[in-house]
């Protein structure tokens, strides 16, 4: 599958971070198609073709008048419905044009997230149940674009395997490169999984370390939860210092060749997005998240195969290999069809033949 997979439409994907509309409409392109996404001052968001009918300004260079996104170039209005209400340049009372109506698209915010689904949605959001837990904090990481497609900045994040060499500059254990077996569950009816697994990693976010009170390698538990398409959750639990902190990841398809990563760390170790320890926290993630771009962005294919047998595969992708499984049934769902890619019951086999 790649990016512009049609699809795609049926699914839930960021248009924006919610606290971007504060000051006014954004810009944002999903699946190639370009969007105004608007508060408007009763409180709704809206989301509409950022292109006006007249002569095709972008609405996202207009602004909020009321209930309405007002056109900055002939100041033409659209409701939340994408309804044309007023042209100036007519009149109070002169009627509108019936093609000047746009046709506004599905949204629904959650997670401080602005989301559109281009088409009747197939699947819930990602559920996070620490979200708006008290004594959490978010800490949002920059918006990043990046040249890789969803499905395999998805598969990476998922990737257990790679901490040792990716990560070696970070919190990965270079000496201890073997992947302990892990179970790997499907959940929400097949439009998920959950994996959790206990290892050891460099802490050098814990301050104890540079005091000489707590060693640098610690254990710490991880449990991933992910969501079709490309919604996922890393929950990580460190013993020793009791420091829980969960990163989100939701990547849109923005067109063929590129994505936009949306991430946030909810931590239960700082006071307020202020706080230099949050502000520590977001950078050191940043590192990590620049270590797996410099490979992601650097892979032969942008096309993401969901078919098992186009690669090769060990124990130790038990989970990615279960990713390619659901996502792929999951899409071949919509379609009306059998799915296509390795049933549940050839996957187990598939892993016992490998070393």
């Amino acid at each position: 599958m790649a990016n512009d997979d049609p699809r795609l439409r049926r699914y839930w994907h960021v248009a924006c971070r919610a606290a971007a509309l504060d000051d006014g409409p954004v810009a944002a392109t999903v699946l190639g198609e370009e969007l105004v996404i608007a508060r408007l001052d009763d409180g709704t968001v809206t989301a509409l073709p950022d292109r006006c009918p007249h002569r095709w300004a972008r609405l996202s260079d207009g602004c909020v008048r009321g209930a309405e996104i007002e056109c900055p170039y002939h100041g033409w209005r659209f409701d939340g419905a994408g309804r044309c209400t007023a042209v100036p340049a007519l009149g109070e009372d002169a009627a509108v044009p019936s093609r000047a109506h746009l046709e506004p698209v599905r949204t629904t915010e959650a997670l401080g997230l602005v989301w559109v689904a281009l088409d009747e949605p197939a699947a819930p959001l990602l559920e996070v149940p620490e979200w708006d837990a008290d004594g959490v904090v978010a800490v949002w990481l920059p918006d990043t674009d990046l040249s890789a497609g969803c499905a395999q900045f998805v598969d990476n994040f998922l990737d257990i395997a790679h901490f040792p060499f990716v990560h070696r500059g970070t919190f990965g254990l270079e000496d201890q490169p073997e992947t302990e077996p892990f179970a790997v569950e499907d959940t929400d009816g097949g439009a998920g999984l959950r994996v959790r697994y206990r290892h050891e990693v460099a802490n050098p976010e814990d301050p104890a370390v540079a005091t000489g009170e707590h060693p640098l390698v610690q254990f710490r538990s991880m449990e991933y939860t992910w969501r079709v398409p490309f919604s996922a959750r890393l929950r990580l639990e460190y013993e020793l210092t009791g420091v829980e902190n969960t990163i989100l990841v939701f990547v849109t398809p923005v067109d063929a060749t590129s994505s936009r990563l949306f991430c946030v760390l909810l931590r239960n170790d700082v006071t307020s997005p202020e706080d230099p320890r949050a502000r520590s926290a977001a950078e050191f993630e940043y590192r990590v998240l620049t270590e797996d771009l410099v490979l992601l962005e650097r892979l032969a294919e942008r096309d993401f195969g969901l078919a098992v047998t186009e690669q090769v595969h060990t124990r130790a992708d038990r989970n990615t290999i279960e990713l390619r499984r659901l996502l792929g049934a999951h899409l071949e769902g919509l379609d009306g069809a059998a799915p296509g890619a390795l049933d549940a019951h050839t996957v187990p086999s598939l892993l016992e033949a490998t070393p």
